[in-house]
């Protein structure tokens, strides 16, 4: 029988709740050590639960209840983000990427002697190509962006002229459907052309400080490339070209613009100069991927955040989240086992060794209650891990299906080797009994 949640329980849990926050900082915990510099504001590390609510009564699904909420390293206000996502679509993208990126159930073949997206000649996938696992990994980063604060534009480099040149797919936007729609459009373009990449890194400078309100954002560059910067100087002058990248660099730090480079596959590391460098100059990082399937796996290491680790957990029952995914803004969801009655809920976050906060929640699950409904932002990532988290189970119960048929085919072995002995014991016995003799040519 199902015990349902009194008002009596309600009062118990609002009192224990108050108690229980004592153990927990506030939302403004984790803040440094202050500077020597009194005009400099302090850093601290800023936690946030979205959902549940503090204090809510709830219910869970198979995987547990969904928690979201956010952690942010700051100084003054909380930042909002603003992302340039500036995608290589020169000639080589056409490569395959050596994964199946769309799904197909086939992965394309390299190219033998041609490099080009026509697939007739090569049998080769397009949806599986460079091209394709860049798109498919700015997808990911999109989708776990929190477009209440934060805005994106797509760019794609070489541009539509001889010279290289780069162009604006979407313009900087909160709306991050139309983002999608971009990164979808980027695909349905034939490769082609060199690798402007400072053509590509300016123009991306030039979308981030042209837009509105952009002084108060905080300002990043996803740089996605496979190759060597082969303009505007030509591959005869690899020196002047690699120092465009470098001049274009410095000219989005003194913007305040970080960059995040990726370097994608054998060439692009052969001599990554250019793309180290670019990520160095403006305190962004830089990413080798030597195989660029794994491109899409990479980018969920991407922090915007200051942040050196978020856990959640459940402090009633000793549990993590899992699944549990934090995205590149800070924004973090997860599913986390709940016990009926009472759950102290706790998020902590750390920022390199010495900067450490801790913010915690009380709910009370109540299983006669149906599934709580989730927050309309969060519906769409909701459902996303909620497919990870049953995939994980089901593949989880055909390992313990599989551990279960192989022991009970070793026990079945067993008793069968042990049923063939006893039997032989009772033939030789019934030999004995029956004073049984065998001739030589097998007749009794």
């Amino acid at each position: 029988m199902t015990r349902r949640t009194t008002s009596a329980d309600l009062r118990s849990a609002a009192t224990v709740a108050a108690i229980v926050l004592a153990w927990g900082p506030s939302p403004a915990a984790g803040v440094a050590d202050e500077p020597r510099n009194p005009l400099a504001r302090p850093a601290r590390i800023e936690l946030e639960f979205e959902y549940p609510p503090h204090h809510s009564v709830i219910n869970g699904s198979a995987c547990g209840v969904f928690v979201a909420g956010r952690a942010l390293r700051v100084t003054g206000e909380t930042p909002r983000l603003d992302v340039a996502l500036v995608l290589d679509t020169s000639l080589s993208t056409a490569e395959t990427s050596g994964v199946d990126i769309n799904a197909n159930g086939r992965v394309g073949t390299r190219q033998l002697g041609f490099i080009g997206p026509n697939p007739g000649e090569s049998g080769s996938d397009p949806g599986d190509s460079i091209l394709a696992a860049e798109v498919a990994a700015a997808r990911l980063l999109l989708h776990g962006l929190d477009p209440r604060r934060s805005r994106l534009a797509v760019l794609t480099f070489p541009g539509d002229s001889d010279a290289g040149d780069a162009i604006v797919v979407e313009p900087l936007t909160s709306d991050h459907a139309r983002i999608d729609r971009a990164l979808r459009s980027v695909l349905e373009r034939t490769p082609s052309g060199a690798t402007p990449i400072a053509l590509g890194l300016d123009r991306a400078t030039r979308e981030l400080t042209a837009a509105p309100e952009a002084p108060d954002h905080e300002k990043v560059v996803v740089f996605f490339t496979d190759g060597q910067p082969t303009l505007p100087f030509g591959p005869a002058s690899a020196r002047k070209s690699v120092l465009s990248v470098i001049h274009a660099a410095e000219r989005a730090a003194r913007e305040s613009i970080r960059i995040h480079s990726f370097a994608i596959g054998r060439e692009a590391l052969e001599g990554p100069v250019a793309v180290v460098e670019m990520a160095q100059r403006t305190g962004g990082t830089f990413t080798p991927v030597p195989r660029p399937g794994d491109l899409v796996e990479l980018m969920g290491d991407v922090r915007f955040t200051g942040l050196s680790e978020v856990r959640l957990v459940n402090a009633s029952t000793d549990s993590r989240a899992e699944p549990f995914r934090v995205a590149a803004d800070g924004s973090w969801i997860g599913f986390l086992v709940m016990a009926p009655g009472i759950n102290w809920i706790k998020v902590d976050a750390r920022s390199g060794p010495t900067e450490h906060a801790v913010r915690g929640i009380v709910v009370w699950r109540d299983p006669a209650l149906p599934r709580s409904a989730t927050l309309p932002e969060y519906v769409v990532q909701r459902n996303e891990l909620l497919e990870i988290c049953l995939e994980r189970k089901r593949r989880r119960r055909e390992q313990l299906e599989g551990e279960h048929i192989q022991h009970v085919r070793r026990e079945l072995r067993l008793e069968i080797e042990r049923a063939r002995a006893q039997a032989r014991r009772r033939a030789a016995a019934q030999r004995k009994e029956l004073n049984l003799s065998w001739e030589p040519d097998g007749a009794p």
